[in-house]
């Protein structure tokens, strides 16, 4: 799926809280002031305005807090793994945790680096950010991305590893420069192979 940065907005269950709490908070108000034998009294509307408005303060702070992606600042970001600067737009990758805290990549190896070495636990992992080659800076989700691991394609340190968004543009590529494809989970696992198949090319 490619990834625009539009922001959608969906029912979180911290939010929808947010607003029982606001319910529940002016009902309790009301009922106060009703048992208190305020109800023949004028309402103290000011009250209850400056409650509510706590409340949405609070819910529109808690709803920006859903962690999301962000584009890559190329040429200003470095790699979370290796400390380079980042500047190929066809390679970049992402990681988001759980907390909302990004982590830029130059290219697929450090991402898969970075896991593998737990810098960020996988539990933590909100989501997993690749680029779409044929369309340089644009970020797609990895659990739907294919890999083509070809010598023919040399990514930013020395892997091999290009992503695609399109299955039927990845296959076209692998016929034009032979290698191997992977989904986002078979790469992962044959990741350690390939690394030792690109050292023994390079000895040799």
């Amino acid at each position: 799926m490619l990834l625009n940065f539009k922001a959608d907005s969906y029912p979180h269950w911290g939010a929808i809280a947010l607003v029982l709490a606001i319910g529940l908070s002016v009902l309790a108000w009301w009922q106060e002031g009703k048992s208190s034998g305020a109800a023949s009294k004028a309402p103290n509307w000011k009250q209850a305005y400056s409650l509510t408005a706590w409340w949405l303060l609070l819910l529109v702070g808690a709803s920006g807090c859903s962690p999301q992606p962000r584009p890559i600042q190329y040429g200003k970001d470095a790699c979370a793994f290796c400390q380079m600067t980042i500047v190929d737009q066809r390679y970049g990758t992402e990681l988001v945790s759980k907390t909302g805290k990004v982590y830029t990549f130059d290219s697929i190896e450090c991402l898969v680096q970075y896991l593998q070495q737990g810098k960020l636990p996988k539990e933590e992992v909100y989501q997993s950010l690749l680029t779409d080659f044929n369309q340089p800076g644009q970020l797609i989700e990895a659990g739907g991305s294919y890999v083509l691991f070809s010598p023919d394609l040399p990514s930013p340190m020395g892997m091999y590893l290009t992503a695609f968004a399109d299955p039927a543009e990845a296959r076209t590529f692998l016929e034009e420069h032979p290698g191997k494809l992977f989904d986002w989970q078979a790469l992962q696992r044959q990741f350690d192979s390939l690394a030792q198949e690109v050292r023994s090319s390079k000895i040799n």
